[in-house]
């Protein structure tokens, strides 16, 4: 942020991979760089990464991290973790984005997920059917979907605070079914009823 409160480390890459750094809070600035002296540094694009940024690495390669936060400057560079890891992974399996199907459709969609770091504390589908799930498997099932296009958002996190999202769009396609004219009516009784109707 320009205040010079900042905290510096110095790594050596095991292998060639990419990594997730993971300080303890997601508004942190994160950035990784090449080069032996503080004056003569190269910045490395971040890769990827939702909450938790990642950056390809080489093996046997000096990186100097750099993390900066706005509380720094207010309240000193309090104890924090600083985690370098595999990044977590979220894949969506049962539809891809773009896929067509008839009505009435009925779907089965299933979330895996891979964190090295700790262990996954939820999954949680949003736009269809929301759900959040906290343990395995990590399936939804939609029943009966009429036509129409279709937006779906995946989203996994572990005990670190990594969080990972997966967004995926289909269309439902067919006759839309006839009014059936109250044909399947049935009769509300009590001493109270309430309706709400949704167009």
């Amino acid at each position: 942020n320009g205040r010079g409160r900042t905290v510096w480390w110095s790594w050596t890459a095991p292998s060639t991979m990419t990594i997730g750094v993971f300080t303890g809070f997601p508004n942190r600035t994160v950035e990784l760089y090449t080069g032996t002296s503080v004056g003569a540094l190269s910045p490395v694009s971040q890769s990827g990464g939702n909450q938790v940024p990642q950056f390809f690495v080489l093996a046997g390669a000096t990186y100097a991290i750099r993390v900066d936060d706005f509380s720094f400057y207010t309240y000193g560079a309090k104890g924090f973790p600083l985690v370098i890891t595999a990044p977590m992974t979220l894949s969506v399996t049962g539809v891809t984005s773009g896929s067509t199907f008839a009505a009435p459709a009925n779907l089965t969609i299933t979330a895996t997920v891979n964190s090295p770091a700790s262990a996954v504390t939820e999954v949680g589908f949003y736009g269809l059917s929301d759900a959040v799930l906290k343990n395995p498997p990590y399936t939804l099932s939609l029943t009966h979907l009429l036509p129409g296009n279709y937006y779906l958002s995946t989203y996994a996190g572990n005990q670190l605070g990594f969080f990972e999202n997966a967004f995926i769009n289909f269309t439902v396609t067919g006759p839309i079914p006839p009014n059936d004219s109250f044909a399947n009516r049935f009769v509300l009784t009590g001493g109270v009823v309430a309706a709400e109707s949704y167009t």
